[in-house]
């Protein structure tokens, strides 16, 4: 789990710094940003950290499923699905759910402080959405050495 993290770590910085720097050479005469401006360096680390952060979520799944195809759909419904499921605001425990999914943290963390979003009822915080990552990351890495000591000794 160390190398996919690591290399999913190195393929999203490369990734979400490049597609940073060539949007925001495009967008430079029409006000773009730099990694100064507020909020910009935690959307791009933001961006970066979603790919290990989806391999190992992928990686519990696959420990628990072990099978190619249902550990493939499994994870497109946890992290893509379900979200969408949850993103309703008319009672809070909804919404709640859907804060507690990477995509809605993802979404919280790259939003541009700087610009009037409507951020919903019951917004998730910058620190809340950081957390989520973090619990979603600990819980796989969790399961998948739980999972992988007990059946696979």
């Amino acid at each position: 789990m160390t190398v996919v993290s690591a290399v999913m770590a190195a393929l999203g910085m490369l990734v979400s710094g490049t597609s940073f720097a060539v949007t925001q050479m495009l967008l430079r005469d029409h006000g773009g940003l730099s990694l100064g401006d507020p909020g910009a360096l935690h959307a791009v680390a933001a961006a970066a950290l979603l790919a290990p952060l989806c391999a190992l979520v992928g990686t519990a799944v696959g420990a628990v499923v072990r099978h190619a195809a249902g550990s493939v759909v499994t994870i497109v419904a946890l992290l893509l699905l379900v979200p969408v499921l949850f993103q309703g605001e008319r009672f809070r425990w909804v919404k709640e759910i859907g804060n507690a999914m990477p995509l809605s943290a993802w979404e919280r963390l790259v939003t541009n402080p700087e610009r009037a979003h409507d951020l919903g009822k019951y917004p998730l915080t910058v620190t809340e959405a950081w957390i989520v990552y973090g619990a979603w990351a600990g819980v796989a890495v969790t399961v998948a050495a739980l999972v992988v000591r007990r059946r696979d000794v």
